[in-house]
This record gives C-alpha cells, structure tokens and sequence, in this order.
C-alpha cells in the first residue's frame, strides 16, 4: 500500500533478548521485505554518542524505559537501569518530573529510583579500577557528594535488597546541609516550615525571604528579627494567602505575635532559634508521627479517582486525604487559564474554640502547603486560588460543642479515612446537646458511648450507598463495651465489614489504648426498604509489630507484620471468595 522496498531497523547484536541472532532470525521472517540493520555492529556507547551528534538521542526514551528488563520495583518505587543518560535528557522526555535540579542537570546517571516521576535517588556505578587507591577513592566519592562528610555508608547498593526502601527513607528524612547523619523522627510544626518553604518556592524573596529574616541582626537587638518578621513578612504571607471563613489560614499562630498582630516582646531570640532549627531540617518526610498507619491505610483504600469526594471528619493536621492524594497531584488539580480545575474534593473537619484547638486547622492548611509546593512553585501568582482550594479544603468547625458531628451528613462521600477521637469523659455535654436538639437527635439513634460512637454514626450515615468506603481507626472498646451493643448492630446492619486489623499497645505515639483499623464499604437498600445481610468473609488480621520501634525515637525495624497487613488485604479485596487457597500457598509466617 505504501510502496515501501525495505525496512530498516535499529537492531544492535545482542543488545537486549530480542536481538539475539535466533531471535531477528524469527522476527525478519514475518516480512517478505528486505530488513536494514545499520546499527547491528555497534555497542550501545556508540549508538547514543551518534545519537547525541545528531540531537535525537532521548527520542524513544520513555518507551525504552517501559521495556521489561529496564524496570525492577523497590517496595512501591520503580527502579530503573537506563545507562548514561543525563537528568536533563530525563526530564526534556518526560520521564521525571520538570523541575529545576540546578546543578545535577548535566550530570550523567546509571540508574534512577522513582514514584511516579518523582525521583527518589540516582545510582551512578563506578568500576572498580575508580577504587583502586585511595585518592581515587575520595575523588569519586567527593563528586557524588551535595554535602556532609559524615560517617560513610558502607551498605552496599543492591536493588533487590527488601528493606533498601526503608533504609533510603530514612537517609532522605535524615540528611540536610546541617547534618549528615541518619536521626530518628522528630515531631515537626510545618507552620514554620511554610515560611521556609514559601521562601524555597520563590514566593517570599528579597526582603520577605527567610534567608533574609535570618540573617537580619540589626545592633544586637534580639528583638529586631522578630519585630521584622510581624511588621513586614507577616501580613505579607496572610496577604497572599487570604483567611477562609473560619478565621484560619496556613498561618495563624499567637506564640510570637500576639492577637493585635505584634511581636511578642522577650521572645526574639527563641524566635530566632526556630528559624535556625527549620533551617536545619532537610527533606520534610517527617511532619509527625504514626505515618506508617496513615500510609498503611491509605495503600488499602486504592487509588484516589477523578470525581471522588473523601473526608476526615477528624483531620487533625489532614494527614490522611493529604497522603491519598499526594502522588496524583498534577493529574486531580490542573491548572489552566490561571485557574486551578479540581477533579477530586477533599475536606477534613475538627472543632477548636480555644487556641489550641484552632491549631490544628493551621497546621493541616500548612501541611498542604508543603504537599502542594511544586504546583505552586510553578504556579507561584496564583498563591490567592491555592488559599481557596486549601480553605475549602480543611475547616475549623466553631458553630457548637459537637463541631463536625453537629454538621449533619447524608450519602455524601465515596471515601471516609479517619481516626477519630476516643473519650468518655465530657461525652455526657454532647449528648445534652443532641438530646435538646429535635434534628441532631433524629440524627443520633444508637445512644453509644464516648465520641468514637457518636463518630461511628456520622461516619455510616455520610457514606454513599453501595460504594462508600470507610478505614476508621477505633479503640477496642467499640467491639466489646455492652453499652455499644446497639452500635454494633447498627454498623452490621447498615454495613459490610471488609477488615478488622488488629494493632499493637503504643502504635500510636500519643495514645497506649488498643486500636484497630475497621474497612467497612455501606449497604445500598432494596427496592422493599431492606439490607442485605453480609455473605462475604471478612479479613482479619493481628498486627504485632509495625515497621518502627513503638516508643519515642520510632527507629525502623525489620518487624513489619503490618506492611504484610495490607499487601494481604488488598489480596483479600480482590478475591474474596478463593482467598483461602492463597493462604494455603503463603501462610501466616508468624
């Protein structure tokens, strides 16, 4: 049809499985026309030096990195060996993210680990003959090195090795221009770390920036710094980024500045210490504890989809729908025309009359922040309409003592992660105030006890029918109190339970109490008004180690029933029916 006399490909001998001799044997046979092989001598080294001569080379990277025996996994990250190729080539074609990697542009790589096209590490292989004494020891070691001239790491690289994924976490959450040792987690309040990084993102320059503020030390003056940064920097960043309804922004803090919005008098150089402590921190992974569960369940709810509404009536610092979406920001909040077209909805509600309270809210607007940078840092006018989505996003409730559970929901949303409040004492006040109000009693049926009952019902009623989904972390108390007897019933009769996951005294860094992660997905009635019951088995699971040492450092360690956990239940979800065979041939290794 196309008149075509010969077809030419880019074969090289031997280069990959298909290009063995036997192998083109088999391929050339499919056409009757003459196959050019130009190529079918020359090394891989030659083919991309002419490549590069003639500014095609990187052309077919992302398909070549697609190839099966180019990509491997480490843990949930995608591994690959693509040769020498420079970050620049990477990201001209696509396949990591494009964004300014400054002086490692040019610099040519072996391999590249990646979530998504975030890159995590790049892997540059030297020869042995590079290691040979040890001057060139050093002078190989010295060109890979950003900064720090700690310890050495002699752990060799091996991409096969299971916990290289836990131990590269903790070198990314660890090592910054002021340390160049592995630390265990610190509790961090990303409220400060937002003016930093609206200073990283080129938002807040020249004198608004923090490097400025830093090194600002007029005479002396401890206070100086502090005064600088309420007069000048501070109405500049709620300027840019406006309050919402509720009164709160990313930053709303009264340690430093008080309600009149001027400094603190006595308190510059404690201020200027914090500065010097965010300088500090490097890579921000650890904005608080008990990640391991907001990532464990997040892993078992699935993959966040265009349209879907998911909520965290007791978000706290918005942990849980913040990691469901992190990966998938580009693609659930495009921006265009100066616009931002939000394809998702997250919400996160908590109550907060006093200061302490309202903090919360702040903090989790600070935390999106700090998960939205790069979009905003390629998006930096638009700091007003990112104040809007964040607002919208997290709301501090103030209207009533119940907070969220006074905000009565009715078949809402697709997807509910929480871990709400566990408390007996002061439960009394709330149900005063169901009981005195016709609507919130109609609402509240199952007269539980302590607020995680109250929750467990607002929880059921918000779900959609059919397809609303659940993980709500819950106190053991819920399973076995015969006071929640009624609760119970109302949770099977109104719900499948997909899961109860047992966790270990002291998972969560706070509190000792027993807890468990409860998947419930919420029944859709019949036609006749009626449930059906449940025929599904359910998944269970007793979790005695989580990945981390359950006391103040939370080191990492090799125990990690949990992680087993989820990549079991997702198993489960899948197959429920035949899900025992695959128990036969993977058994509890415990």
């Amino acid at each position: 049809e196309l008149k075509i006399d010969a077809i030419a490909t880019g074969d090289s001998l031997s280069q990959v499985a298909s290009q063995t001799l036997e192998s083109l044997a088999v391929i050339h046979q499919v056409s009757s026309l003459i196959v050019l092989c130009p190529l079918i001598s020359w090394d891989k080294k030659e083919i991309i030096a002419a490549a590069e001569s003639i500014e095609t080379y990187g052309n077919d990277m992302s398909e070549e990195l697609l190839q099966r025996n180019l990509r491997e996994k480490i843990g949930t990250w995608d591994f690959y060996n693509i040769g020498s190729t420079t970050i620049n080539q990477l990201k001209k074609w696509g396949i990591i993210r494009s964004v300014d990697y400054e002086d490692i542009e040019r610099k040519k790589v072996d391999a590249i680990i990646m979530e998504n096209k975030k890159v995590i590490a790049i892997i540059e292989y030297k020869s042995p003959r590079n290691f040979n004494t040890q001057n060139k020891k050093n002078q190989a070691i010295q060109q890979e090195f950003e900064y720090g001239n700690g310890e050495e790491l002699k752990r060799p690289f091996d991409e096969k090795d299971p916990n290289l994924q836990k131990f590269i976490n903790e070198i990314l959450a660890s090592i910054n221009k002021k340390n160049d040792r592995i630390l265990p987690k610190k509790i961090i309040d990303p409220t400060g770390l937002a003016k930093q990084y609206l200073s990283d993102l080129e938002i807040l320059t020249g004198d608004y920036s923090f490097e400025t503020l830093l090194n600002k030390d007029k005479d002396n003056d401890k206070d100086y710094i502090l005064t600088h940064y309420a007069k000048i920097i501070r109405p500049e960043i709620k300027e840019l980024f406006p309050e919402g309804p509720d009164g709160t922004t990313i930053i709303n803090g009264t340690i430093f500045v008080n309600k009149k919005q001027k400094a603190v008098v006595g308190y510059g150089s404690v201020f200027k210490k914090v500065l010097e402590r965010f300088e500090n921190y490097g890579r921000l992974e650890n904005i608080d504890y008990d990640f391991k569960i907001v990532r464990a369940v997040n892993k078992m709810a699935g993959e966040p989809k265009e349209g879907m509404k998911i909520c965290d009536p007791a978000c706290g610092v918005g942990k849980f729908p913040l990691e469901f979406i992190k990966d998938k920001l580009e693609e659930l909040f495009e921006i265009k025309n100066d616009k931002i077209i939000q394809k998702i909805e997250i919400v996160g509600f908590d109550k907060g009359f006093d200061e302490e309270e309202q903090k919360t809210i702040i903090l989790a607007k600070a935390n999106m922040l700090i998960y939205f940078c790069e979009l905003i840092k390629n998006h930096a006018k638009l700091t007003k309409e990112f104040a809007e989505l964040f607002n919208n996003s997290f709301t501090l409730k103030i209207n009533s003592i119940l907070g969220t559970l006074s905000d009565l929901k009715q078949d809402e949303y697709d997807l509910i992660l929480t871990n709400p409040p566990y408390v007996m004492s002061g439960s009394s006040n709330l149900k005063k105030e169901i009981a005195e109000n016709p609507k919130l009693k109609n609402y509240y049926k199952t007269n539980a006890m302590g607020l995680e009952g109250l929750f467990m019902e607002w929880i059921i009623k918000a779900l959609k029918p059919g397809t609303g989904k659940a993980f709500i972390v819950v106190p053991d108390g819920i399973f076995n109190r015969q006071n929640d007897k009624k609760l119970r019933q109302f949770i099977l009769d109104n719900c499948y339970i997909d899961a109860i996951i047992s966790l270990p005294i002291n998972t969560f860094f706070r509190n000792s109490k027993k807890t468990y992660i409860l998947a419930i997905t919420k029944k859709k009635k019949k036609k006749d008004d009626i449930l059906e019951a449940q025929t599904d088995p359910v998944f269970t699971y007793l979790v005695s180690e989580i990945g981390e040492n359950r006391d103040i450092n939370r080191f990492s360690i090799p125990q990690d029933d949990l992680s087993e956990a989820v990549e079991l239940f997702n198993f489960f979800k899948g197959n429920k029916k035949n899900f025992h065979k695959f128990q036969e041939t993977k058994p509890d290794k415990r």
